[in-house]
């Protein structure tokens, strides 16, 4: 096979349809909504990229709890809120567990 026929299959392989938000996605894209920052805004304040934001809240990526920690550090979430995104983000990496 061609160099030019491998890089064009390597980039039809790599493309992916756009993902449905998970439920850790919707869950942070609620506490910016309800707080009224935008991606950009959450993305500066916690020193992450905004892209990796991005892909989190429309379900492109699943969040490290590491990374959940640094988002709601940043945005001064209460011990709740960040109780309710870390069982999102768990539930949306396939764990089925209640933390009630």
């Amino acid at each position: 096979m061609s160099r030019k026929a491998l890089r064009s299959r390597a980039s039809r392989s790599s493309t992916t349809s756009r993902s449905s938000p998970t439920e850790a996605g919707e869950a942070l894209t609620a506490l910016l909504s309800a707080r009224g920052v935008s991606q950009y805004a959450a993305a500066k304040t916690s020193n992450t990229s905004q892209s990796y934001l991005n892909q989190v809240a429309n379900g492109a990526r699943l969040p490290s709890a590491l990374w959940l920690e640094t988002i709601s550090a940043a945005l001064d979430l209460s011990v709740e809120e960040r109780a309710a995104l870390h069982r999102a983000a768990a539930r949306s990496h396939g764990f089925k567990i209640d933390l009630s």
